[in-house]
């Protein structure tokens, strides 16, 4: 939910920032990519994370001996 409200609201920021510069439009744009790929990227690796806390989590109810020491 976090990562589609990011992915919402983010452009739409990243494009008044880039109104807000008067840069050339060509630059302006390598910005706004460049800005819109380290969103990408943090919204990776945000679901690699809560992917592997998800798997660490099952694999405890799976296999609690390799987990736990009982």
């Amino acid at each position: 939910m976090v990562m589609s409200l990011l992915g919402m609201f983010c452009p739409t920021l990243f494009d008044v920032i880039s109104s807000l510069e008067n840069y050339h439009p060509r630059i302006a744009l390598r910005w706004q990519l460049g800005r819109i790929f380290a969103l990408f990227l943090g919204n990776l690796y945000t679901f690699i994370i809560a992917l592997m806390d998800e798997i660490n989590l099952k694999a405890s109810y799976l296999f609690p001996s390799l987990f736990f020491n009982l």
